[in-house]
């Protein structure tokens, strides 16, 4: 709309709508957790972790624990975790039993 000048004026209404953000920022849905299978048949579920030598650092918030490699059912964790798209990565030299 223009006044008698000339001059246009915008709406509040117009400056609102012109403002908004027509797609949502969605937040990213959490990453599928990495499951862990230990030899005596029991399964653990992490959602971070870290490999040092024979030891697995569970680094998910609020749970941090060490968990010995030889403790673990390898092959079936790799199993599992290939099963549900999750990328379960031993260091190079790891032994799968």
């Amino acid at each position: 709309m223009k006044d008698a000048e000339g001059y246009r004026h915008t709406r509040r209404e117009e400056v609102a709508s012109a403002d908004a953000d027509p797609s949502p920022v969605l937040p990213e849905p959490a990453p599928e957790p990495t499951v862990l299978v230990f030899k005596d048949g029991h399964e653990l579920q992490i959602g971070n972790y870290a490999i040092v030598g024979q030891t697995l650092f569970d680094l998910t918030a609020g749970h941090a624990r060490r968990i010995a490699l030889i403790d673990l059912d390898l092959e079936n964790t790799l199993q599992k975790n290939e099963d549900h798209g999750v990328s379960f990565q031993l260091p190079p030299g790891a032994q799968v039993y």
